[in-house]
């Protein structure tokens, strides 16, 4: 069971649905976390219908402001919310085999007179907490100078200390992670505004919970991943052959099989032959779209970790055009499926 939260500045773009199920499939997603969705209504009724979760709350964005989307699988979680505001979703829920536990999801003010009442609020719940607390995401706010890197000299540079007496006062522990330091960058400022704290009740029901720092896509935060066990190995049992349709559409297609089919032995081998020179096709020539997509994310990882060497014009441009070509190849595999659900 994992948990993602992501400030995702926008959800109404034409291959975010798509986006958000890549994230599902690579990263064994059964809850989902958005903020900032800036868009509510049918609109946001559409695309939340694209991802997949049978299970949901919102709290509306208003206008381009805010926006918390909580979506879930209802055969693994068991949602109960229990008070909602601007800023947070607070819920009670139970996993398949856990016990029941809190989960409050945040969406920090950037006005710190707003924020102040979400630390008031945060205070007002953990008076009455009797069960195991987990609080995430972003709070607009850090608690160490060290989570702050460049920036102009004249802005404020010291870490919140309302945030900090809020969650010495609440009991709560903070997760750590791994990957990038940072979870939101602009120009060459960079701030840790993102995170996992939690009760020390929770931290015992989860000992193997840890925090994941993903690589930054069209947002300028990072997702975060709530990973309640270390990953298991991938499966690497062949997988049984699939004749796919769309090859058919390739204008290689029908020079591979004057190349390949040889019936010059037994029916079996010449069928496995040409199997195998399918697959081999299908990889280099045709493409692997899922690949192409990991490859994709796997470097702009890599640059998000060396991003916060310094501001560099370079990467920042590479990070655009990775960025581009992802969404290029989200559209070409959204036509790939529909040629395939068109075709006998």
């Amino acid at each position: 069971m994992n948990i993602l939260t992501w400030n995702c500045r926008g959800a109404g773009g034409k291959t975010f649905p798509n986006l958000i199920r890549d994230l599902k499939r690579d990263y064994d997603l059964n809850f989902v976390i958005l903020l900032e969705t800036h868009i509510s209504g049918d609109r946001g009724r559409t695309v939340r219908n694209r991802i997949g979760f049978d299970g949901m709350f919102v709290e509306d964005a208003r206008g381009q402001s805010g926006g918390i989307w909580c979506l879930w699988n209802s055969d693994i979680w068991e949602v109960e919310i229990l008070w909602h505001k601007f800023q947070f979703v607070h819920m009670r829920i139970q996993g398949r085999n856990s016990s029941p536990w809190m989960l409050t999801a945040i969406y920090g003010s950037p006005q710190r007179s707003l924020r102040k009442q979400l630390w008031k609020d945060l205070e007002f719940l953990s008076e009455s907490m009797n069960l195991p607390w987990c609080v995430i995401r972003d709070f607009n706010a850090y608690l160490h100078d060290f989570e702050r890197k460049g920036g102009s000299i004249s802005q404020n540079n010291s870490a919140c200390r309302d945030f900090q007496n809020c969650v010495s006062n609440c009991g709560l522990l903070d997760l750590g992670y791994s990957g990038w330091p940072f979870t939101w960058k602009r120009g060459s400022l960079f701030e840790g505004l993102d995170r996992g704290l939690s009760n020390m009740e929770w931290q015992m029901c989860f000992p193997d919970a840890r925090i994941k720092h993903l690589p930054m896509l069209k947002s300028d935060h990072s997702p975060l991943l709530l990973q309640f066990s270390h990953p298991a190995p991938p499966n690497r049992r062949r997988r049984p052959f699939h004749f796919l349709a769309g090859w058919l559409s390739h204008p290689d297609f029908k020079n591979l099989v004057q190349r390949s089919w040889k019936f010059e032995d037994s029916w079996n081998n010449c069928m496995n032959d040409f199997q195998n020179s399918l697959r081999i096709w299908n990889s280099n020539v045709f493409g692997d779209i899922n690949k192409k997509k990991s490859r994709i994310l796997r470097r702009l990882q890599g640059i998000t970790n060396n991003i916060s060497n310094g501001y560099n014009r370079f990467l920042e441009d590479l990070q655009g055009r990775l960025w581009a070509e992802y969404e290029e190849t989200l559209a070409q595999e959204e036509l790939l499926w529909f040629q395939k659900s068109r075709c006998n």
